[in-house]
């Protein structure tokens, strides 16, 4: 498992080869929402969050790649990967995060959609 948001990415190349070159074919990697909508609707897919680039390297080095897109994600990442802003208008306005609720599904929907 690799965490792209987390290393640089000018160093993912060097990373994912040291994997295959432990004997890797593939990879699982979570897509932390926090990491690209901190603030709402202000997403960010440049730099290390530039999933298109990390996905483009791990082909070409030949990993493939089990793409975990959450919402909730178990990698150690605040909220469950959930970003903050969601996390306070849930407590705010009486609804639950990781349930089918029209409040909580139609972020998850948004989240979806940029990351398709």
């Amino acid at each position: 498992e690799v965490h792209y948001a987390r290393v640089p990415a000018g160093q993912w190349r060097e990373e994912l080869l040291k994997m295959k070159a432990g004997g890797l074919d593939s990879i699982a990697v979570y897509a932390f929402w926090i990491h690209h909508e901190e603030v709402e609707g202000k997403w960010d897919f440049t730099g290390r969050r530039n999933i298109r680039s990390f996905l483009e390297t791990a082909h070409q080095v030949g990993l493939k790649v089990l793409f975990r897109i959450g919402p909730w994600c178990h990698g150690e990442a605040r909220n469950g990967g959930h970003p903050d802003w969601l996390v306070q208008r849930a407590k705010q306005k009486g609804f639950r995060l990781r349930q089918n609720n029209s409040q909580y599904m139609s972020s998850v929907e948004r989240w979806y959609k940029q990351v398709s």
